[in-house]
């Protein structure tokens, strides 16, 4: 796996995120710490087992209608998938349509690259 963390110069040129939005976000995590924002990924453990069966009604399900991921080119988490983001949608789609690696985009592309994200995703609908 490839650590994708943007340059020094990349965040201090950041324009979608200001200083001001992240220091509220700060203030609201000093003043409640973090246990709300972790609650999902532990729920997701706990809870795994008692959704097993759920899942597993679609066990062996394609998804049929045609698809496209898109994802940041430095989003940690879309590399951290088996095969990369260039693996995804090769199993378990019959339309997928392709990956988007958008370039100077983290986690949040729609936030930090707008036009980019949708231009692609006008591209994307035109095509269907």
């Amino acid at each position: 796996m490839v650590a994708y963390m943007p340059s020094k110069e990349y965040i201090a040129n950041c324009e979608w995120f200001t200083q001001a939005e992240c220091d509220v976000y700060g203030q609201e995590y000093d003043a409640s710490g973090w246990t709300g924002a972790l609650h999902n990924y532990r729920h997701r453990r706990t809870a795994f087992s008692a959704n097993v069966a759920e899942q597993l009604t679609f066990s062996g399900r394609t998804i049929d209608v045609p698809a496209q991921f898109i994802a940041g080119k430095q989003d940690w988490g879309a590399n951290r998938i088996a095969g990369g983001a260039e693996g995804a949608g090769k199993t378990g789609y019959t339309k997928f349509r392709g990956v988007q690696l958008v370039e100077r985009a983290g986690h949040w592309p729609h936030e930090e690259q707008p036009d980019i994200v949708g231009r692609q995703l006008i591209s994307f609908l035109k095509s269907t």
